[in-house]
């Protein structure tokens, strides 16, 4: 006499693949993120990585010595004019605020870390001023990349 059989319908047997595709897919992702490989840059993107750093490390050092507390508005425009950071003055809490800002472009084989689809990066500093475009606090900086997810 045959044995019965049962057969699993076909959505489920589909879905089941589907699903172990996608959680295969995801820790080979994840093996590969975490397992040590790295990805190696052309040595003109580490050139210039280590030029917009040392650029970057110059300017916060400068600016403690010419965006100190008490200098002027006009001591911040030359300042940030003489170190190419476009300039934005923005009120703010009965106050000023002036942001200065670098922005680079990339390419798409300089890629510092996964999901960003290229090196474009931007670079501000921020200080705040009174009503009188006197500075009262001390530069902020920050940095980060544009177009990663």
């Amino acid at each position: 006499m045959p044995k019965a059989t049962t057969m699993m319908p076909r959505w489920l047997l589909a879905s089941t693949v589907a699903a172990a595709l996608v959680v295969g897919a995801g820790a080979t992702s994840y093996w590969i993120f975490f397992s040590g490989i790295r990805y190696r840059m052309p040595k003109r993107c580490e050139v210039r990585l280590a030029a917009r750093l040392a650029n970057e490390e110059r300017i916060k050092h400068d600016a403690h010595d010419g965006l100190r507390i008490g200098a002027t508005q006009e001591n911040v425009i030359s300042f940030f004019s003489a170190n190419h950071l476009s300039i934005s003055l923005v009120r703010v809490d009965g106050g000023q605020e002036a942001e200065g800002t670098i922005s680079t472009s990339g390419d798409y084989e300089c890629h510092p870390v996964t999901g960003c689809g290229s090196d474009s990066s931007i670079f501000q500093v921020r200080v705040k001023l009174d009503e009188a475009g006197t500075v009262i606090s001390a530069p902020v900086f920050s940095d980060g990349y544009q177009d990663c997810l």
